[in-house]
Parts: structure tokens; C-alpha cells; sequence
């Protein structure tokens, strides 16, 4: 187990897959994470723009676990871990030894730098701090 701001982690198989988690997200039942996470768009017309994929890898898993984390962002330093364990999940889903996993990183990266400059609207950061975000 890690701790890292808020959160314990831990490393766990899920789907096939290793990724860390929250032991928040842990012992939540099923239906309480579909109810608080989607895919890796922020919705709607976004979920187009964003795909769940990168060339064909699913980054799915990660994305989910980055819309729990959010659900629980309170501070910036929150969501500083948030962003950050959403960019090594990501990579540890596409960084799987394919030809590939280059362009692959490129598009994790791409995403990651979007939440870390765009992600802070859809936190439960408080109004002051968010303009710092």
C-alpha cells in the first residue's frame, strides 16, 4: 500500500490488468463506482472527442478509477495525485512491450496534460482555489 496525498493505493488486478487503486474505490460496491464514473471523456459531446482508447488499447480502467478520485478531490493537492496516478495507470495499461506503445505514451501524455490543466471544473475543489487550478 501507498499513501500519496488523501488516498492509500494499492496495486491490484483488475480485468486482467495491473492498476492501482484508492481503497476508497476498493470497497465500494459495483453499482456505487458505475453510478460516479464514466469513461475518459468529461460527457456528452466530449466522450466523442475523447475516445476510451489509444490506438486500440483500452484506457478505460484508468479513466474510471481517475472519475472516482475526482468524486473526491477536495484540495489541489488532491487532484495533483488524482492527475498523476490517472498518468501511471494509464501507462502501466499501455506500456505492455508493442510495437505500438511509443505513439501509445504520446496520446496517454496528451490526455494527462489536458486533467492537469482542464480537469480542475469537474472537482470538488473550492471556488478560490480552482482559479489556481
Amino acid at each position: 500500500m501507498i499513501k500519496t496525498g488523501k488516498w492509500e493505493m494499492s496495486l491490484v488486478e483488475e480485468e486482467g490488468f495491473q492498476q492501482f487503486r484508492p481503497t476508497t474505490y476498493l470497497e465500494a460496491t459495483t453499482e456505487e463506482v458505475d453510478s460516479k464514473t464514466g469513461g475518459c471523456g468529461p460527457g456528452k459531446f466530449g466522450d466523442w472527442l475523447v475516445p476510451d482508447s489509444a490506438l486500440g488499447e483500452s484506457l478505460f480502467l484508468a479513466c474510471r478509477c481517475h472519475d472516482w478520485m475526482y468524486g473526491e478531490v477536495e484540495s489541489k493537492e488532491d487532484k495533483f495525485w488524482a492527475d498523476l496516478w490517472f498518468d501511471f495507470n494509464m501507462t502501466l495499461l499501455v506500456n505492455d512491450g508493442e510495437t505500438l506503445d511509443p505513439a501509445r505514451l504520446k496520446i496517454t501524455r496528451a490526455y494527462y496534460i489536458a486533467v492537469s490543466f482542464l480537469g480542475g471544473k469537474y472537482t470538488n475543489v473550492k471556488k478560490e482555489e480552482k482559479d489556481e487550478v
